[in-house]
């Protein structure tokens, strides 16, 4: 799952116990067939999706409602829509936050010789791609689980830009504690999910 430092059990239990609160059942398929469809062992990819199970959390621990897989104009998909609780269970959300998620790779597995520079690499290729032609109004939730704690901690002392705003950067444990930094007018009241750093 591509936490450093704990057991397969410790964290197999992080994502066991936000599945069992049924927050996804309903995109079961969607979010499985993710984890399965290059023709053969992707672990990068698998480890982005992986960050996609944990934003989600999040976002679900703050109160949001999401929707994997929003089709947007430019012909691609963004990983999530985040509505409010109290939004109408309408096809287009009430008016609800569109999410993409980014996973850097820890620099110990990059060409990246720094957590900083990992974090702005990253971001950078999502930044001039996907979002750039989807042309603004998105949330751009970058997950920095897989790092250790003096990578994080490089990355929380700096708190590097990611050259898209608004930009959550977080770091998730298989305890549950988030920390994070934001870039940008964050649309997302996320207070009761992460710990601002």
């Amino acid at each position: 799952m591509g936490f450093p430092d704990t057991t397969r059990e410790e964290a197999l239990e992080f994502y066991e116990e936000f599945l069992q609160t049924g927050v996804l059942d309903d995109y079961r398929y969607t979010m499985a067939s993710k984890l399965g469809t290059s023709e053969q062992v992707d672990p990068v990819r698998m480890a982005a999706t992986i960050s996609e199970f944990t934003a989600a959390k999040i976002l679900s621990d703050a109160g949001y409602r999401v929707t994997p897989e929003i089709e947007v104009t430019t012909g691609h998909s963004l990983d999530f829509r985040a509505d409010p609780p109290d939004a109408a269970a309408t096809p287009d959300g009430g008016g609800g936050v569109l999410v993409e998620v980014t996973r850097p790779r820890p620099p110990t597995r990059r060409h990246a010789d720094t957590p900083v520079a990992a974090v702005r690499e990253t971001a950078e290729t999502k930044t001039s791609g996907q979002l750039q032609k989807h042309g603004g109004g998105a949330v751009l939730l970058v997950d920095c689980s897989g790092f250790r704690d003096d990578e994080w901690a490089a990355v929380r002392g700096e708190q590097p830009g990611v050259r898209h705003r608004p930009a959550v950067v977080f770091r998730a444990r298989p305890s549950g504690r988030v920390e994070a930094y934001s870039k940008g007018s964050l649309p997302l009241d996320l207070d009761g999910a992460v710990e601002w750093v």
